[in-house]
């Protein structure tokens, strides 16, 4: 524990200082001082963090820092319990602070760390003054009503004024999910977004509302991506798709080539390639500056076993398909290979991969990957 450590500590702070001086540097402060969904319950930890948190803002200054979350808990009740009681937390730490800086940690994800630039995408301007956009709003279904639908898409559809709501399709209605035991019912969803839910896509494809959606998010169970995916393309509906995009390889290679035929746009949410850097990174090898490609190295660690190794996770744990464990491989490892492939232009055409599972779950835990690509390049991934 480096938090009794003090030559640990002393490390710590001479490479916060050096990362400090350089002024491009900025920081992210996230899942701090938990161990499981929810903040962790050990007074003398969080007073640790708490000083930590404090000493980091001294250094590097309320502007290039930011407490950040994947849920909007300052704007609204829809963020995640964890989410929720972590930004409770962040807001006394930093309670002494002028407004002017509290605002800046707490500033929008999407605008401060991921650099988007929303003053083009939202205008500041029409969203305070609650006008229409000159166009009217993109009219988007969403499929699945689960606990990131409930935490991420519809709170930030429902806020953006050029989109609107059209549909939800949820079978259940009374969703749940050990990761946010919060979530709101159905009915609770009608009321609060003023859209109407329907059971099945082929639900709402009967329904008259089906001819004005102009695109759909599907978040619903993994092994639905598929045939949820085939009949929006039919509908003729653009598609954002939540990894993992299929549940079998064949129905990925079947959905991709579908989507090929229509004018529509497919995506899948790795959502990573959008950032600034990843866009620069994509650029710089696409203009021959770094050479060519000829070996990648890649890792990705996530403190996520929490999650995979609850049996009780189901969606993120339940074999589905042909998947062997719906693990972190699929849920995580899924950012690696897309942010790769997007950067460096390469294609693979073999791969060698070695998976252990969780004796708890039976989900994968720990992967790793060989991948030959077209070029001759090889990749690592684990």
């Amino acid at each position: 524990d480096h938090s009794r450590d003090e030559a640990a500590l002393a490390v710590w702070h001479r490479g916060m200082r050096a990362l400090a001086s350089v002024p491009h540097v900025h920081v992210k402060l996230s899942f701090l001082g938990y161990t499981t969904p929810g903040w962790a319950r050990d007074d003398a930890k969080t007073q640790v963090v708490r000083d930590l948190v404090r000493g980091v803002i001294a250094l590097f200054g309320a502007e290039r820092c930011m407490f950040a979350s994947n849920f909007p808990v300052d704007r609204d009740p829809d963020g995640g319990c964890t989410a929720r009681a972590m930004y409770g937390h962040y807001r006394a730490w930093v309670a002494q602070l002028p407004d002017k800086d509290q605002r800046a940690l707490f500033r929008d994800t999407a605008a401060h760390f991921y650099r988007i630039d929303v003053e083009t995408r939202v205008p500041r301007a029409l969203e305070a003054a609650g006008s229409a956009p000159a166009s009217p709003p993109a009219r988007i279904a969403v499929c699945g009503a689960g606990w990131w639908a409930q935490g991420w898409h519809l709170p930030q559809l429902h806020r953006n004024p050029n989109a609107h709501i059209a549909a939800i399709i949820e079978p259940c209605p009374t969703p749940r999910s050990t990761l946010n035991p919060d979530i709101r019912t159905t009915a609770e969803l009608t009321a609060h977004y003023g859209a109407p839910v329907f059971r099945s896509i082929d639900e709402l494809l009967a329904a008259p509302v089906a001819a004005s959606v102009d695109g759909i998010i599907v978040v619903s169970e993994h092994a639905t991506h598929y045939d949820v995916g085939m009949k929006a393309l039919k509908a003729g509906w653009h598609i954002l798709m939540e990894k993992p995009m299929t549940t079998d390889p064949k129905e990925a290679h079947a959905l991709a080539a579908a989507a090929a035929t229509h004018d529509k746009v497919f995506m899948v949410n790795n959502s990573a390639n959008f950032r600034e850097q990843t866009r620069r990174a994509h650029n710089l090898v696409a203009a021959g500056e770094v050479g060519r490609v000829q070996h990648v190295s890649c890792s990705l660690l996530s403190n996520l076993k929490w999650l995979f190794e609850d049996p009780a996770n189901v969606g993120w744990v339940k074999p589905s398909g042909t998947m062997a464990g719906n693990g972190f491989g699929w849920g995580q490892s899924s950012h690696v290979f897309a942010w790769v492939y997007f950067v460096t232009g390469l294609a693979p055409v073999s791969v060698f991969c070695h998976m252990s599972y969780s004796d708890k779950s039976g989900a994968d835990i720990y992967n790793s990957a060989t991948i030959r690509c077209a070029c001759g390049a090889t990749i690592a991934v684990t």
